[in-house]
């Protein structure tokens, strides 16, 4: 009986282990011509998941940890995969400028700001 009890336990702390993290907030991608085929999950334990769709390629995935520094939107830690394959380690961050509910991917180019206009984000949903 002794044993049953640290037993029982254990498993009960590794069921709230497995569980998804709740999502904090979603942004969609907007393309210009106005289809959205990619979304972007914060979740509130301070990891993410993005979703892209594309054409034959099928569903592209990256995650990895986030952080906000200023007004910046930070991807660091990043993995990606393609459809279903093994996760694969990715060597660079991504950055999002955050503005009016939004997000637009960009890049440092010499001392420049280059944003991206085919990645821009709509928040969506908000918890």
């Amino acid at each position: 009986m002794k044993k049953i009890i640290p037993l029982f336990f254990i498993l009960v702390l590794s069921s709230f282990s497995i569980q998804d993290p709740k999502d904090l907030e979603t942004y969609k991608r907007i393309n210009k011509n106005g289809l959205d085929n990619g979304t972007i999950f914060l979740r509130a334990n301070g990891t993410f998941l993005t979703q892209f769709f594309g054409g034959c390629d099928g569903m592209l995935e990256s995650q990895g940890t986030w952080k906000i520094n200023k007004d910046t939107l930070i991807f660091t830690d990043r993995e990606h995969r393609m459809m279903n394959d093994r996760w694969k380690k990715s060597e660079c961050s991504q950055k999002y400028l955050i503005k009016n509910r939004g997000l637009i991917a960009f890049s440092i180019a010499g001392n420049k700001m280059v944003c991206d206009s085919n990645e821009v984000y709509k928040k969506v949903k908000n918890k």
